[in-house]
C-alpha cells in the first residue's frame, strides 16, 4: 500500500516538490510570483523556497526578479520537460483510476428479452 497521497509524490519523494512541479509543468504559460504560488498551492514558503532552488539548480525552472518580486516558470526547453509533463499526466490518470469504485457485479442469471 502506498503511504503518499498520490503516485507522483511516491515517485518524487517530496510533497512540496511534487505540488510545485505539477503546477508549473501543467501550466507552462504561467509565471506566478512566489507568494501567489505558495498561497495558491497551500504550501509553506520555506519549503517551497528550498524546492524551487533545487529545481532552478537542475535547470527545470526559471526565476525572474522584477520590482522586488520573484516569478517562476517551467523551462519548456529542458530535455526533461516533456517526459515530466507526460509523467504528471500519467500519474494523475492512474490516481483517478485507482480511486474509482469497482464496477458492481450482478449476481443471477442473464435474461434475454423476448
Amino acid at each position: 500500500m502506498r503511504s503518499a497521497d498520490n503516485t507522483l509524490e511516491c515517485l518524487l519523494g517530496a510533497r512540496t516538490r511534487t505540488i510545485l512541479l505539477e503546477r508549473l509543468v501543467m501550466h507552462p504559460e504561467g509565471r506566478p510570483w512566489f507568494r501567489e504560488l505558495c498561497r495558491g498551492l497551500g504550501i509553506g514558503m520555506s519549503g517551497a523556497h528550498d524546492e524551487l532552488d533545487l529545481l532552478i539548480d537542475l535547470g527545470l525552472v526559471n526565476r525572474e526578479r522584477e520590482a522586488g518580486a520573484c516569478f517562476y516558470q517551467v523551462n519548456t526547453d529542458h530535455v526533461l520537460y516533456e517526459p515530466l509533463r507526460l509523467l504528471v499526466i500519467a500519474a494523475r490518470a492512474y490516481d483517478e483510476y485507482i480511486e474509482r469504485p469497482a464496477p458492481s457485479t450482478r449476481t443471477g442469471r442473464y435474461r434475454a428479452n423476448g
